[in-house]
């Protein structure tokens, strides 16, 4: 349930570091929205999220997945196809020299395009007896609403853009990105030495089975350079490649994980009909996760 006090504002926003995306200030909770000592305000929705994407900072109208995105995509996870990612992400964040290492004081790790927050609450039920506090962004407001809607007080909820995490400089211990974009500069701008990012991308094979009933050609491509984290004055720590093959994945299931990827914008109808001749096939998924340490200044 997602529990609120008489303020209206949720139990798990109020354990985090939130920051002003406008000024950089501490938010706090009055009423029933979370302001800035400048008086910047930002409602917290009846579902518990609360949105810190000002129109001056959005990219467009309407940013991120949208509504049909975020069913196709929540539909895809509830099989538990892509579970093996959130374990591995887990491993790199809890195991040996992992989380604790950039802990702190009142820990909290973000999860970056969490979209409808399957993957966080995950990371959320298995931190919480570590006492860390985990908030979910996303630039889609479709995505943070579902996620408010299903996944309640386990974590905090916000619209946010990637380039301007809402979270004051040196308490985001860790920050995950499962498939999203990096931004490293902004990030190394709010993380202190020791603090940590757990990224995974796309393995050559990901999907491959899909690729290759949509494409006439599939190439397959290297693994994403280090050199972006580099120079923002990341180092990386581990680098671990992880990759199956699922049992079989039902037609409409199929029509999803298209729905879900950018794959699906670039399908034809031919295309599309090849996937859902695929019924009962298996696919492959390959990723790679990696983890990176903030270097001393």
């Amino acid at each position: 349930m997602n529990r609120r006090d008489g303020a209206g504002v949720s139990d798990a926003l109020r354990r985090l570091a939130l920051a002003c995306p406008i000024d950089g200030l501490a938010l706090h909770g009055r009423a029933s929205s979370l302001a800035c000592e400048k008086g910047h305000a930002y409602d917290v929705s009846r579902h518990g999220h609360v949105n810190l994407l000002p129109v001056q900072f959005k990219p467009s109208k309407d940013p991120g997945d949208d509504r049909a995105m975020v069913d196709s995509r929540r539909r895809v996870l509830e099989t538990g196809l892509f579970d093996p990612v959130t374990d591995a992400v887990m491993d790199a964040v809890v195991g040996p020299g992992g989380f604790d290492a950039a802990m702190g004081e009142a820990p909290l790790l973000v999860d970056v395009g969490c979209g409808d927050g399957y993957h966080t609450r995950r990371l959320a039920e298995r931190l919480a007896v570590a006492g860390v506090a985990v908030l979910g962004v996303d630039i889609s407001r479709h995505a943070i609403v579902a996620a408010a809607r299903r996944h309640g007080d386990v974590a905090g909820w916000a619209v946010a853009n990637n380039k301007r995490l809402p979270v004051l400089a040196g308490r985001c211990a860790v920050i995950t990105s499962l498939f999203g974009f990096e931004t490293w500069v902004p990030w190394a701008g709010l993380q202190t030495a020791g603090q940590r990012v757990v990224v995974v991308d796309a393995g050559p094979r990901h999907l491959i089975e899909l690729r290759e009933a949509i494409y006439a050609r599939v190439d397959t491509h290297d693994a994403p350079s280090d050199a972006a984290a580099l120079s923002a004055g990341y180092e990386r720590v581990e680098s671990r490649r992880v990759e199956w093959t699922s049992p079989s994945v039902s037609a409409a299931s199929l029509g999803d994980v298209l729905a879900m990827t950018p794959h699906g914008h670039r399908a034809s109808g031919d295309a599309r009909q090849s996937v859902a001749q695929m019924d009962g096939g298996r696919l492959t998924i390959d990723v790679l996760v990696r983890t990176y340490r903030r270097a001393a200044a």
